[in-house]
């Protein structure tokens, strides 16, 4: 007879994973996230340069998502911090 432990090793939980809200800060899992591309010259992608300068943000709603994205839209970019973060790598 097999005495219960506490924790079946065949039955393997699966944690959801969380994405925090660029706008508000909530937490929520990482399959409810709305994600946008915003432009940040400080971005820079090892896998892809063609994404360098864009930043992809997470948002707990599109509406949030939009705001987020309108916010950057107006910040300044400048091509110099882009080339010192390529240069300076990731």
């Amino acid at each position: 007879m097999k005495r219960w432990k506490g924790k079946n090793p065949k039955r393997k939980t699966e944690e959801a994973r969380l994405e925090l809200c660029d706008l508000c800060a909530a937490t929520f899992p990482e399959s409810e996230a709305t994600r946008g591309y915003v432009p940040d010259p400080f971005s820079v992608n090892s896998d892809n340069e063609w994404f360098d300068g864009l930043r992809l943000v997470p948002a707990c709603s599109e509406p949030h998502c939009a705001v987020v994205r309108e916010f950057h839209r107006h910040r300044p970019f400048t091509y110099e911090e882009l080339w010192a973060a390529e240069v300076s790598g990731p």
